[in-house]
């Protein structure tokens, strides 16, 4: 019998390099990432606010790609739309959809840490003046490398039970040999003729619109660490680039997907873009714990490719972008 996936069963912390885990996440290599949203000044927290307001603009102002709220002759749908929303965080995608709804959707967020807590070696401090705002949706706390028939409660999570399902910026948190088993999960529980699925994953490479960024650059450097320490950790870094053929592997109708193109700062004029230092602050965030802790390098040696791509990001000459990755399809009503 296979070994069930470990699930989180609470917030604990640890602290790292200066930043804020999940200890879940880093004892599991399950994710790598801060999730310092209500400490140290929130550096995560806006980090992933300004991130989703760049892809709101890059997406025209939409949170969501297909067409919504759906037309459903559901006999047992309450009218409100049901959505989950995957690797949920602090909830700036669903918060954003329930705003533009009006409140009028029932939606659900997953993700391995939920909230707040305090570990033994954290100044609490650092969490005062942090009021808890009204939450408009329910969360749950699931590890999305696990299948949702593992989970004995399911909690409404079962087959053919939302109109949408959001699933964005999970390359460092699902495992490379999970994804196409998660996306067959998730597609099983769309609704049947009018459910959505939608996928939107950033790759992290930053390359130059004029081919003048270096081989040898740090910037460079920093992808090819990158690559080789989310490997490490069994993720595939470049999971973006598949995110369409996923969709239409599952027999999805209406599929549409491209990679686009996001320039970083205001070389472009006209385009969206996305702001030097939120992209400064993305690279470490990706970066601090896998290339520390999982990769061995030196403290000393990482602080000078940081600052060798921070002052790569700073020279507009290199017209530097990242791709961003989508795909959306609809479940088919047979089938």
């Amino acid at each position: 019998m296979a070994n069930r996936v470990p699930q989180p069963t609470d917030d604990q912390l640890l602290r790292r390099s200066g930043r804020i885990y999940s200890r879940f996440g880093l004892q599991h290599h399950v994710y790598g990432v801060p999730v310092d949203w209500r400490v140290l000044r929130q550096k995560e927290h806006e980090r992933i606010e300004e991130l989703h307001r760049t892809l709101r603009d890059l997406f025209q102002g939409q949170v969501v790609l297909p067409p919504f709220p759906p037309a459903t002759n559901d006999s047992n749908s309450n009218g409100a739309p049901k959505v989950l929303d995957c690797g949920c965080g602090q909830g700036a995608w669903i918060d954003g959809l329930i705003d533009d709804c009006s409140g009028e959707c029932d939606g659900t967020g997953i993700d391995i840490y939920l909230g707040r807590a305090v570990d033994d070696d954290e100044d609490p401090e650092e969490d005062e003046d942090q009021p808890d705002a009204v939450q408009e949706w329910e969360r749950k706390r699931w590890n999305l490398n696990a299948r949702f028939s593992e989970d004995p409660r399911r909690h409404g999570l079962g087959p053919e039970s939302f109109h949408l399902i959001n699933s964005r910026l999970l390359a460092e948190g699902i495992n490379a040999s999970r994804w196409p088993s998660y996306v067959h999960d998730l597609c099983l529980m769309l609704k049947r003729g009018n459910g959505w699925l939608q996928m939107i994953e950033i790759e992290p490479r930053v390359q130059s619109w004029n081919g003048r960024l270096r081989m040898d650059s740090c910037l460079t450097r920093w992808w090819e660490w990158y690559v080789s320490t989310m490997t490490t950790m069994r993720k595939n870094p470049r999971i973006g680039q598949e995110l369409r053929r996923l969709l239409e592997h599952e027999g999805l109708a209406d599929v549409r997907g491209q990679p686009i193109d996001l320039p970083i700062g205001d070389w472009a004029t006209g385009r969206t873009s996305i702001e030097t230092d939120a992209v400064e602050k993305m690279l470490k965030s990706l970066s601090l714990y896998p290339f520390l802790h999982v990769g061995g390098m030196a403290e000393n040696t990482y602080l000078q490719l940081m600052a060798g791509a921070i002052r790569e990001l700073r020279t507009p000459d290199l017209k530097l972008y990242l791709k961003v990755h989508y795909a959306y399809g609809r479940r088919r009503r047979a089938g």
